[in-house]
């Protein structure tokens, strides 16, 4: 499975409340209903675990979309083949 459909699944498990169409990988932190700091720890444990990377404190901070959650797997993808 792609990492994209992965991890709009864990969003759509986290997010009860949102609907599959209403995904955005672009979508900003602020226009996600509910996305504060628990959920976004639930989030960081649901990625970490899916995709069976550790999320530095840094990393997490920046995190502000879906989207810069797939570029932060996809760096640790690249430097673990490096």
């Amino acid at each position: 499975m792609q990492a994209e459909q992965r991890l709009k699944e864990i969003f759509l498990k986290v997010f009860d409340n949102l609907k599959s169409e209403e995904f955005d990988i672009n979508k900003r932190q602020a226009d996600y209903e509910n996305w504060d700091s628990f959920t976004h720890m639930q989030l960081i444990s649901e990625v970490e675990g899916q995709f069976n990377v550790s999320l530095t404190v840094d990393e997490v901070t920046q995190i502000q979309s879906p989207k810069d959650i797939l570029d932060i797997i996809a760096a640790k993808g690249k430097n673990e083949g490096a």
